[in-house]
């Protein structure tokens, strides 16, 4: 099972942090809307790597352009 919040897949025997991402689960490990993350962050980031059937997106990619984006809204960048 895979929870896209926590980026661990669960009940594997195996925890293991997700390193690609499908677009919806991008969405879901950001916590935005389709919408929201169209507009302010998949332009931020770099094209998804093909894999198989699907395109990933590298977990570090988002999490750069999460804070790209809090950076260009004048956010704080430390957690808050």
């Amino acid at each position: 099972i895979v929870d896209a919040h926590l980026s661990v897949y669960t009940g594997t025997g195996v925890d293991m942090e997700k390193r690609g991402y499908t677009y919806t689960e991008a969405i879901a490990y950001l916590g935005v809307k389709r919408r929201a993350f169209d507009t302010h962050i998949r332009p931020r980031l770099p094209a998804p790597t093909p894999c198989g059937t699907t395109r990933a997106f590298e977990r570090a990619d988002l999490d750069r352009a999460w804070e790209q984006y809090r950076a260009s809204r004048g956010a704080a960048t430390d957690g808050n």
